[in-house]
């Protein structure tokens, strides 16, 4: 049976899972003039649809995503057993990640963080989870994908992993918890971790804005813009077809 040690805000716990034609002229006429008003109505009604629509992909290019440098530090553990010694402390690192924090984001989602340091063994991707809503709303974990970022598997079956909990991450970033577990082959077989309610232990996040992603959100608007263009002189050209053809 394997023991999965899964994190809230404030402590840990221990938990088992694994969890138409006509022949008169004037008839023509008429005909042709009632289509070629159709086909302006149909380019009136084109118009506008892509007005909108442009409209809908500009709101959706300036949303809520954020691009942020992360980087944190946690010291002051304590060990699980309590005989195992401690094998680094302290533990520092830093990640990218990419995320619209009005959204919800299943534990573990792999894409949008990027790990660039550690200091610690990690033996799967990196992950993370966000909720806006909920009890633990505004709350960011990001650790290794294993046992899914909010979770480490305990001794014996342990791997190297770790999660970092993050609290109030859109409105003021704080460390809540840091955890990590070493694998067994390591000889230093056990869980660590370090939090506000631990004594001795303590951390530190800083969340830095990354600005130099223009072009990215842009390319959908000049595909947009580019798809109207072709789009309308499409209906015209279809307008004066019409036109022509029955006048």
């Amino acid at each position: 049976m394997t023991f999965v040690i899964h994190i809230d805000s404030f402590c840990h716990w221990i938990s088992f899972s694994r969890h138409y034609p006509s022949s008169c002229g004037v008839a023509n006429l008429k005909q042709g003039t009632i289509r070629n008003r159709v086909g302006k109505m149909k380019t009136y009604s084109v118009k506008s649809v892509l007005g909108i629509a442009l409209l809908s992909l500009s709101g959706a290019a300036t949303a809520a995503t954020v691009n942020d440098y992360v980087t944190f530090s946690a010291t002051g553990f304590s060990s699980f057993p309590t005989t195992v010694a401690v094998p680094t402390d302290p533990v520092t690192g830093a990640f990218t990640i990419t995320f619209d924090p009005t959204q919800s984001y299943s534990d573990p989602t792999t894409t949008g963080i990027t790990l660039k340091s550690l200091n610690i063994p990690l033996d799967s991707a990196l992950a993370f989870t966000y909720s806006p809503t909920g009890p633990f709303a505004g709350e960011l974990v990001v650790g290794g994908s294993n046992a899914g970022a909010s979770a480490v598997i305990e001794p014996p079956s342990a791997d190297n992993d770790f999660y970092l909990h993050i609290i109030n991450f859109s409105s003021g970033p704080t460390f809540q918890q840091l955890g990590y577990t070493s694998s067994c082959s390591s000889g230093s077989c056990g869980y660590f971790y370090t939090d506000g309610v631990n004594p001795t232990g303590h951390g530190s996040v800083s969340v830095t804005p990354i600005t130099a992603v223009p072009l990215p959100a842009s390319l959908p608007l000049f595909g947009a813009a580019l798809g109207i263009v072709g789009l309308l002189g499409l209906s015209r050209k279809r307008n004066a077809f019409a036109t022509f053809g029955f006048a």
